[in-house]
């Protein structure tokens, strides 16, 4: 790590933050928006920039390895915790909103 330009470092982010923009519009074919339901925030596609930026900055100096990073970190990240994810999706697509 240790990038002190800041532009490096926006970049970096950037660079996570779309690859994982990308991702989630590959998968679901579209971008899903925030929202709140029973009193708890789904961040949606903003939720995925984050993660992906995050990812993006951490692994590499590199602008390619920081977009694939967050393609596929998020995604990481869904395994890890997808049957909660999976069942909150479950419950707003059921219900009546």
């Amino acid at each position: 790590m240790g990038e002190s330009d800041i532009y490096i470092i926006l970049l970096l982010l950037f660079f996570g933050g779309l690859g994982a923009l990308i991702k989630d519009i590959v998968e679901d074919g579209c971008i899903s928006l925030p929202r709140v339901y029973k009193g708890k925030l789904a961040l949606g596609f903003i939720g995925s920039i984050l993660v992906g930026a995050a990812v993006g900055y951490i692994v590499d100096h590199s602008f390619i390895t920081a977009f694939f990073a967050g393609y596929t970190g998020y995604s990481t990240l869904e395994n890890l915790v997808q049957n909660k994810r999976q069942n909150f999706i479950k419950e707003i697509v059921t219900s009546k909103v």
